[in-house]
């Protein structure tokens, strides 16, 4: 663990030492918000078990081991045989026929850090053979979870600090970027993000979260965010646009999610994806008026747009004062300035 945030490859050995001190079959890092996991670490587990145990309501809170978990103290550990029935195991679709499947009865969670409503959780799981976690291997595991929660702080901190380089480097293209972690967490912006929320494009940052202001558009963006950063299970992960509508005149908020590559380690506490947000007229101008707002941003003269076109210059001054009217604005130059200041794109 100590080697760990320095050398990502280092955890999967740390967790392979913590299956050696409790005699588990399996080690897994889980990291939650709320009831979702954006990313797991397993060791020696095929991925179709955690399929199979989210499908039968493994994350949610039907599950007593998850239950227990949310509401324990840091570095305290939980054992299912502790948390779930007689009843649970022989009645869930998990605990009767999941855990039972891929022989791992037996599991002991402990939660190594949480902030708000995200945490991240170690977990040991042992088959039928080897029974219950002992207390002396509860001691062991209990043991490893304070040494997880200094090496997880740690990789926090690098991280961060990893996320407001990366971030630095877009500050030349004017635009209001946010990196998210593996929880969908801000962990860092660039200098132009407080002009923009200001701006009041739909966007806000509350508790560290980005959100929409209007609900309809919020739900688009949570759900954008939450397969930006999903780890698991392992999908083609592509860059995908969110656009947040608003209801009153000026330019609205366009915004790009891309998952970073992922590396070996605990991605939840490092840079996960990137957001930028870009303010857009697009979806209130017609396609003549794109086209006409274009030859305005090259300084274009009404009659050589009419020219260009091809349209009656009564049409083209118009386009243009519907251009403005949809923008806020009541000028060329207001409009100019607001490109200029990176505050509008095509």
């Amino acid at each position: 663990m100590t080697a760990a945030p320095f050398d990502p490859t280092a955890w999967s050995a740390a967790m392979a030492t913590v299956a050696e001190l409790t005699d588990a079959c399996s080690v897994q890092w889980a990291g939650w918000v709320g009831e979702h996991i954006p990313s797991v670490m397993m060791l020696n587990v095929d991925d179709a078990i955690f399929t199979d145990w989210l499908a039968a309501g493994g994350a949610t809170l039907a599950n007593p081991l998850i239950a227990a978990s949310l509401t324990s103290r840091i570095m305290s550990s939980i054992a299912s045989d502790e948390v779930v029935s007689d009843h649970v195991r022989r009645h869930s679709d998990l605990w009767a026929y999941v855990h039972p499947k891929y022989d791992m009865p037996h599991v002991c969670s402990g939660k190594v850090w949480a902030r708000d409503s995200n945490l991240l959780t170690l977990n040991v799981m042992r088959t039928r053979r080897q029974g219950g976690v002992d207390p002396e291997r509860r001691r062991a595991f209990d043991a490893a979870l304070v040494s997880a929660n200094r090496a997880v702080q740690l990789a926090r901190v690098i991280g961060e600090d990893g996320a407001r380089l990366l971030v630095s480097g877009l500050e030349a293209v004017k635009a209001a970027a946010f990196v998210l972690d593996g929880f969908g967490r801000v962990i860092a912006a660039s200098a132009k993000t407080p002009e923009h929320l200001a701006a009041d494009r739909g966007l806000r940052l509350a508790n560290g979260r980005l959100n929409a202001r209007e609900a309809g558009n919020d739900a688009q963006l949570q759900a954008a965010i939450g397969a930006a950063v999903r780890r698991y299970p392992v999908t083609a992960q592509a860059s995908r646009q969110v656009f947040i509508r608003r209801e009153a005149p000026g330019p609205a908020t366009l915004l790009t999610l891309t998952p970073l590559p992922e590396r070996l380690g605990l991605p939840v506490m490092g840079a996960s994806a990137l957001v930028v947000a870009q303010s857009t007229l697009a979806h209130l101008l017609t396609p003549a008026e794109r086209a006409v707002l274009a030859f305005l941003i090259e300084g274009r003269a009404v009659t050589e747009i009419a020219s260009a076109r091809g349209s009656a210059l009564e049409t083209v001054r118009s386009q243009i004062k519907s251009i403005h009217a949809k923008a806020g604005v009541s000028s060329r130059g207001e409009l100019l300035a607001l490109y200029a200041r990176g505050e509008l794109s095509l």
